[in-house]
């Protein structure tokens, strides 16, 4: 009679030791189907990271050729108030409105730089911004193609 307890206790404890490696391969089985489901989802989403990298590069280089253009206009508009300042110095400022339209124009000029120095630096923080989002976005193509 002991003998039958102990096979069964026996046999029970190897029921259940199979029923828990069928347990453990199950869940791998499921581990490496969502393993195969994320590597696929990062395949596919590939394309997709490389197009918006062309596309900042491209807004990249747009604002680069902006910048160029408003630090050109600054050049040209502060070459144009010194010049005419020069002339204005060789002139005969005898009188006072003369004087005062004198101070206006260099007013003028100097608000007219100030505000394409504003732009020109509202053009820089937009390209910082798209060099961050480049930036991040070359990271997450790192780290989807490492898990890969």
């Amino acid at each position: 009679d002991d003998v039958r307890v102990k096979m069964t206790q026996v046999q029970v404890q190897l029921d259940a030791e199979v029923c828990r490696k069928e347990k453990a391969e199950q869940h791998s089985d499921q581990q490496y189907v969502g393993l195969q489901d994320q590597l696929a989802e990062s395949s596919e989403q590939l394309p997709e990271t490389q197009q918006a990298k062309e596309e900042l590069a491209k807004q990249m280089d747009n604002l680069k050729v902006k910048m160029a253009k408003v630090q050109e206009h600054l050049n040209v508009e502060l070459s144009r108030k010194e010049k005419a300042a020069q002339e204005s110095d060789e002139q005969d400022w005898s009188s006072q409105d003369q004087l005062a339209e004198r101070s206006k124009k260099l007013a003028e000029a100097e608000a007219a730089k100030e505000e394409v120095t504003k732009e020109r630096d509202g053009l820089k923080l937009k390209v910082a911004e798209l060099q961050e989002q480049l930036n991040l976005e070359l990271c997450r193509q790192e780290k989807a193609a490492q898990e890969c």
